[in-house]
């Protein structure tokens, strides 16, 4: 989710990559530093240059980085290594494949006073999902893709999952903790969860 990603990020902006550096430490997996002229700051704060560290494997983003080309980032700061650093798997994408995301952005800059949480079960349908705040609670069940979507108004929350005979647990990958999601005006939380169903 868009939503989900832009909440997460230390800064959202648009920005020009200016250089390339390739490096391969003796004994360590081999990255690239991205060095890139800030264009527009969407959400938080950045300098005018700034830096991406990108280690060389899977988890790179899914696009090719050009010299002089413009770019959407939502970043988050590596503060062991004075650089930023980004989701291969999110919404950053050169610019110029980024209209879709930009009017999403837009909308949640202009989004009435509440958020959602959304997420998955595995594929589970009919599970029962609440979301438990300070002054009440919302709940929803899973649709047959094991989805849900619960629309709150802002505050703390925690989520639980129930079906008869399963269990569930975080998803290692998940964007959110479902027991501590703090939904703030127009955000959104994204959770994944796994489910095993208990032997009799």
């Amino acid at each position: 989710m868009v939503c989900a990603e832009y909440f997460r990020s230390e800064a959202v902006v648009t920005a020009k990559l200016i250089r390339v550096t390739h490096k391969k430490p003796q004994h360590e997996q081999d990255f690239f530093i991205y060095e890139l002229q800030t264009e527009k700051t969407i959400r938080g704060s950045i300098s005018p240059r700034f830096r991406i560290w990108e280690e060389n494997s899977s988890g790179r983003a899914t696009f090719d980085w050009t010299r002089g080309q413009s770019y959407l980032l939502f970043l988050s700061r590596m503060g062991d290594r004075d650089a930023w650093e980004l989701d291969g798997c999110g919404n950053s994408a050169p610019l110029m494949k980024a209209a879709r995301v930009l009017r999403i952005i837009d909308k949640i800059q202009t989004s009435p006073q509440s958020g959602l949480i959304q997420g998955t079960v595995d594929d589970l349908e009919g599970v029962r999902v609440v979301a438990a705040g300070s002054e009440r609670q919302y709940e929803r069940t899973t649709n047959k893709y094991g989805g849900f979507s619960i629309h709150v108004p802002p505050g703390q929350y925690k989520l639980t999952f129930a079906k008869p005979d399963w269990s569930f647990e975080r998803n290692l990958f998940s964007y959110e903790d479902p027991s501590d999601i703090r939904i703030q005006n127009g955000s959104c939380a994204q959770v994944s969860i796994d489910s095993k169903q208990n032997r009799k």
